[in-house]
Formats: C-alpha cells, sequence, structure tokens
C-alpha cells in the first residue's frame, strides 16, 4: 500500500497541538507513543535558525514527537524527490510545497485528508483566509494546510522623489501619473532610469498589479 504523505506544515502542527491541549479533548490521533517525523523544506541556511526555533518549540509542547527538519532545495527539487520518494514507498511525514503542486498531488491521492483531523481536534481552519484554503484544498477535501504567504511591498528613494518633486503614490489609481513623471528618457529615446523595477520572479508583482486595477485573470 502507498504511504501518503502529510501536506501538514510545523507551525500548524504546532496550533493544532496546542488547541488539543487547551480543550483537555482525547482523540485517536493523540501520540501515545515517541515516534520520529521527517519534514522536507525549501528554507535556504539563512532561515534555519527560524526554523530550528519552530521546531524547539514544537518539541516542549509535544515532547513524544521528534521533528527531523531535512533541507531538500528549492520546491521544483521537493516535488522531484517526493515523486521518486512515493514510487519507491518512503515519503516524509510532512513536505513543504507551492501552491501549484496541491491540485495534483491531490489528484493522484498522495496527500492525507486532514478533515478528520481538523474535526478531531475543533481546529478553526475559517481563521485562514478563503483564498488560502480553496488553493490547499481538492475536490473540497484540506489536503494541505497553508504555511507562509509571500508579501510583496514596494521600496522607494525618498532622497531622489524630495529632490524631483515627485509625490510617491498611495493608491493603485495613482500609479500612472507616478511613473510617467519618475521615468527619464535619453535623448535617442532610450530608458534612462526606470520609474520601477521588479526583481525575479517579476510575474508574481504583475498579478498583484493587475489584480488591484480591476483586470480579471484566467488560467488556461
Amino acid at each position: 500500500m502507498m504511504r501518503k504523505v502529510l501536506m501538514l506544515m510545523l507551525v500548524v502542527l504546532m496550533t493544532i497541538s496546542v488547541v488539543g491541549i487547551a480543550t483537555a479533548q482525547t482523540s485517536r490521533y493523540d501520540v501515545t507513543q515517541p515516534i520520529t517525523i521527517t519534514w522536507w523544506h525549501a528554507h535556504e541556511d539563512q532561515w534555519h535558525e527560524h526554523l530550528n526555533y519552530m521546531v524547539e518549540e514544537f518539541h516542549k509542547q509535544n515532547p513524544l514527537i521528534t521533528v527531523e527538519p531535512v533541507y531538500i532545495g528549492a520546491y521544483v527539487d521537493i516535488n522531484t524527490q517526493l515523486i521518486a520518494a512515493i514510487a519507491s514507498g518512503d515519503v516524509p511525514a510532512l513536505c513543504t510545497a507551492n501552491t501549484s503542486y496541491p491540485p495534483s498531488y491531490g489528484a493522484a491521492g498522495i496527500c492525507e485528508i486532514l478533515d478528520p483531523y481538523i474535526k478531531a481536534y475543533n481546529f478553526d481552519i475559517k481563521d485562514f483566509g478563503e483564498g488560502l484554503i480553496a488553493s490547499t484544498s481538492y475536490e473540497n477535501e484540506q489536503i494541505c494546510l497553508p504555511y507562509l504567504i509571500s508579501t510583496q511591498v514596494m521600496y522607494y528613494n525618498q532622497t531622489m522623489a524630495d529632490a524631483e518633486g515627485i509625490k510617491m503614490p498611495t493608491t493603485f489609481d495613482e500609479m500612472d501619473a507616478f511613473l510617467k513623471k519618475a521615468t527619464v528618457f535619453n535623448k535617442d529615446g532610450s530608458t534612462a532610469r526606470y520609474g520601477t523595477v521588479f526583481g525575479g520572479w517579476d510575474y508574481w508583482y504583475y498579478e498583484m498589479l493587475y489584480k488591484n486595477n480591476g483586470v480579471e485573470l484566467v488560467c488556461a
């Protein structure tokens, strides 16, 4: 029988445990004997201090559960190794995944269905936003839980703006006027200074800009 990976993140596991203790509930899902579980993640070296802190706090609250975090690489690397692990029948207990992967995992039936756990511990799944719940569900069943959110922010050069009398936009409606004033062209028409630039993963930023300008996005 194929083992199923629990696409459930550590910070949420910790929350469920706290809820179970606070309500003094017992459940058939309670851990009664020491176990060790492996958690595959994509956090690079600079985040390991914070990751280890989370694991240590989890151990304090759940002394019977030992979590062994394993850095695999980027999300695509985790996906590749997870597929291989499923084929061999040796999968981790926990695994992080980008939001593009859960639908295929749900279709393949490789994830543990979390709804019974959520019900057993009276975990308030609605504490997450509607979009987060939808992106971690498959056919109305919760197959994973939200772990973290990437937030887009804009930085600007206050010194330059003050020197040139450029007012920073406070709404998306003001962005067009700002970009026209902040962008500088050379005599030959080439761009000497861009009004704004996006770093890597630029499609994330464009999605945010489109949606805030009333553009409906359709996945083909």
